[in-house]
């Protein structure tokens, strides 16, 4: 291999680590809430008037976004389509569990979950540290159920009190606390890192882009042909 060859090869690899850098950085996420280790399954009726809400404190500190909820739901008496998941914040801002209060935004996922399993909902909410957040479960049309648990001993990240229990039989004009938990997982991007290029990210590819640069005029010098850049 020739010393052309070999100083092609080792600027296509610095662009290549550059990019895959990159790709990594903006796929750190982290598990912010888990209720899913319980072992005692309970259906919690969604559907109607009968809304039932997961809360949870925003404890990582940082700029983050909730990304994504996953829930274990499963169908009802008679699941025609409407379940809607969504984020609200809470009722108050004292940093205690209040109840769903503002509300912040659906997330994308199946609106019909006619098998029992865990399914995914995705958004994009930032998240304000020290902030209680609840994820919603209600359906205008079939009827669901979430899957809880009694078993407060069992969670895979989190203790009892970490987060709370909220249900509602009119529509959520009104929430009370419930004595069972939904199994839920709430998981979170942070937000500076998908913005922000890290800094060998950005010097890998300045770094690859004046060694191609230097390596064509360097051609161009000697006459060698090769292809000619958009508006050259």
């Amino acid at each position: 291999m020739n010393k052309k060859m070999k100083t092609t090869k080792v600027l296509a690899t610095l662009c290549a680590s550059a990019v895959m850098v990159a790709v990594a950085a903006q796929a750190q996420t982290a598990l912010l809430y888990d209720t899913s280790g319980g072992s005692s399954d309970y259906p919690i009726d969604i559907g109607g008037q009968n809304e039932f809400a997961m809360g949870f404190m925003d404890t990582m500190g940082g700029d983050f976004n909730l990304t994504s909820v996953e829930l274990e739901l499963g169908p009802g008496s008679s699941s025609s389509g409407g379940l809607t998941i969504s984020l609200y914040g809470d009722s108050a801002t004292d940093g205690s569990f209040n109840g769903p209060g503002v509300y912040l935004g659906m997330l994308a996922g199946s609106s019909n979950p006619v098998n029992q399993g865990f399914y995914t909902f995705t958004g994009n909410i930032p998240l304000q540290y020290g902030s209680v957040y609840w994820v919603v479960a209600a359906s205008s049309m079939g009827d669901y159920t979430w899957m809880g648990t009694f078993d407060d001993n069992n969670y895979d990240t989190v203790p009892w009190g970490s987060g709370s229990p909220s249900m509602s039989t009119d529509g959520g004009a009104t929430w009370v606390s419930a004595g069972f938990n939904g199994k839920l997982q709430v998981g979170v991007t942070d937000a500076s890192v998908e913005s922000v290029p890290e800094p060998s990210t950005m010097a890998l590819l300045a770094l690859a882009g004046a060694g191609l640069l230097t390596l064509r005029r360097r051609k161009q010098r000697l006459g060698v042909c090769c292809p000619k850049w958009p508006n050259s």
